[in-house]
This record gives structure tokens, C-alpha cells and sequence, in this order.
């Protein structure tokens, strides 16, 4: 090997270095969100590092392991010429008194500081500060890194999986441990990139307040609810719907703080249904959540059960009020909850 052929090697193997070093922190620094909507506006090379950011397991271990065959390739290239030019040879020599002296010693000295400074300090934080162009240029070689390295990268992500004990069913691992100050920033890059409007961030905003902002600040007064007893006749709850321009009413058995369902306007409708039949076979079972739970909290159970409207039960088990999936709705949308007013 010619000294040119060793120097083009050796600049190929340390600007490679360089680009897996910066390309494994501009992964996590690529806003995804502006990301996606350049992709989905046809730019072909969005399109090309969504694909390889797809897999963020798969993406690290590809750039880690193409980053340790190149290094190593400029390791092997640096020993050769020295080895070639009789530096280390013939061994048996102390370094200090400590190191053996000999080729590959001697390769690691050399190569340790420039590797360290422009494959390794300034790559990395070159594509901290301009990571979705670096990361956008160079994602046809990552692409064909990640399709070269695949039958490497799948046993590895395999045993990663396994140690972790995590299923790859479970899509939404990643989503639930992040923080809401990282959602926040996630979702802010969105409108600095045009990706969201304001109102969109807004509406992201209200979802993950959600998690501490109770149900009661919500909740429609049970003294506002319209309510029938559990004993009342048909004719009686249609009157009551007729009289509130509501379609659903709460059920109660002896005191009206005792809700234990609620009955809709159809129910009523039934042709087989007489105005002087009970409304009791009629009466759908109430979702019941406490008044302290909180927003996310009964948008999931309202879900879970498949219904529009759960009660609010204080700490002695008495309803204190309503909470409609419309309320949580609006909120989310950033209007104004109706509290009772209006049609469900």
C-alpha cells in the first residue's frame, strides 16, 4: 500500500467516523414533527430519515457499529504504514517503562487525539446545532447502512428486547415515559417549524394538563342535572327531557344524590315501551369515578365503558355531579364547557 492510497483511506475511514459519530446525537435532535410534514410534502430525503429513524434501536446500533468498523479500519491503516516504515518493529522495547512499544501502540498514540477532536467533539456537536440538514444530507448512507448492517442489528435488537422484557406489541412504551416538559418541546418545535398552528399546540397543551386538572372543574351541579326517580314512569321522564331540551337524564333511587344510571331519550322511544310502563328495565347502569379523580382519568374510564357521561361521587359515595365526554371535549378544543346548557 502506497502512501497516497494509506492517506485516502485513513481521511475516507475519519470523515466516515465523524458522520456515524454526529449522526448518532443528530437523531435524537431531529424534530420528528417537522420531520413528518416534509416528508409527507414529497421531500424524498424526509421521507428516506423517517424510515431510518423509524427504528431508533435499530438506527443506534447501526450507527455505533459502522462507527467501530471504520475506526478500526483507521486503526488498522495507521499500523500498516508504521509497521511498513519499521516504527515499532522487532519489539521488546518499554514505552515510559510501562508500555510495550510496537506498531499498534504506537497507531493508538497517533490517531487518539485527532479521532477524539474531528471524529468524535466537533461531528457530534456540529449536528446538535444543525441536525435536520446534516441529518436530511446523509440519509441515503444511513439508509443503506441500516439495509447492510440488518442481519447484525436484528440479534442485537432481539437481545436488547429481551432484556428489557419488553413485548414489541407495546408501541406506546416511548410516548408514556416521556415527561410533559419533553412533550412540550416536542410539540413547540412544531409551530417554530411551521408543522402546528398555535391552536394545535394549545389543544396539545390542554391534553396533557389533563393529568392534574380534576374532573370537578368540569363537572355539571347534580342540582343542574335532570334527574328521575328509579319509580317514575315513562310519560314521567319524557315529560322532564321535554321540559330540559336534553336527550338524557340522570336515574336515582331514594334521595337524588344516589344516582345509579341514566336514561336516554331512544330508550324511551322503544315501540314495545308504554307511558305508564317503569323506566326501571330502561335504566343504563351509571359510570361512576370520584369527584377528586382527574381529567385524563375519566376520559379513560368514560372510554373504556363506552359512554358519554360518568358521575362524580364524593368521598361518602354521594353524587355530586356530571362529567359528559362533550364537557372534555370542549375542553381539549379550548371552548368553553357547556355545564348543562345545550343539547348532548
Amino acid at each position: 500500500m502506497t502512501a497516497w492510497d494509506a492517506w485516502v483511506k485513513l481521511l475516507s475511514a475519519l470523515i466516515l467516523s465523524a458522520f456515524y459519530s454526529g449522526s448518532e446525537t443528530g437523531g435524537y435532535m431531529v424534530s420528528r414533527i417537522h420531520l413528518r410534514y416534509r416528508a409527507r410534502h414529497g421531500v424524498r430525503r424526509a421521507r428516506w430519515l423517517e424510515e431510518v429513524l423509524r427504528e431508533p434501536q435499530r438506527f443506534v446500533f447501526t450507527v455505533l457499529l459502522c462507527n467501530n468498523v471504520v475506526n478500526y479500519l483507521a486503526a488498522q491503516t495507521v499500523t500498516a504504514s508504521f509497521l511498513a516504515h519499521g516504527v515499532g518493529a522487532g519489539g521488546g522495547r518499554v514505552l515510559f517503562g510501562l508500555i510495550p512499544w510496537n506498531a499498534e501502540i504506537a497507531a493508538t498514540l497517533v490517531l487518539t487525539p485527532p479521532m477524539f477532536l474531528f471524529a468524535e467533539l466537533l461531528p457530534k456537536n456540529l449536528f446538535r446545532t444543525r441536525a435536520e440538514e446534516l441529518m436530511t444530507r446523509g440519509a441515503m448512507v444511513l439508509r443503506i447502512s441500516l439495509a447492510v448492517c440488518r442481519p447484525l442489528t436484528t440479534p442485537l435488537r432481539l437481545l436488547f428486547r429481551a432484556l428489557l422484557r419488553t413485548s414489541p406489541a407495546d408501541p406506546h412504551r416511548d410516548l408514556l415515559q416521556l415527561s410533559p416538559q419533553r412533550l412540550r418541546m416536542y410539540f413547540s418545535e412544531g409551530i417554530r417549524h411551521g408543522a402546528l398552528t398555535p391552536h394545535q399546540n394549545q389543544m396539545m397543551e390542554n391534553v396533557i394538563a389533563m393529568r392534574r386538572i380534576p374532573a370537578r372543574r368540569l363537572m355539571t351541579p347534580l342540582d343542574r342535572v335532570p334527574a328521575v326517580s328509579v319509580e317514575s314512569a315513562v310519560r314521567d321522564a319524557e315529560r322532564l327531557l321535554q321540559k330540559s331540551g336534553r336527550n338524557r337524564c340522570a336515574v336515582f333511587r331514594g334521595r337524588r344524590n344516589n344516582v345509579i344510571g341514566t336514561l336516554h331519550l331512544c330508550d324511551l322511544m322503544d315501540p314495545e315501551t308504554g307511558p305508564d310502563d317503569p323506566v326501571r328495565p330502561l335504566v343504563r347502569k351509571a359510570v361512576r369515578i370520584r369527584a377528586d379523580a382527574t381529567l385524563q382519568q375519566a376520559f379513560s374510564k368514560l372510554r373504556k365503558n363506552r359512554q358519554p357521561v360518568a358521575v362524580l361521587m364524593d368521598e361518602r359515595d354521594r353524587a355530586q355531579g356530571q362529567v359528559r365526554i362533550e364537557d372534555l371535549a370542549r375542553y381539549i378544543a379550548g371552548a368553553p364547557a357547556a355545564h348543562g346548557r345545550g343539547r348532548e
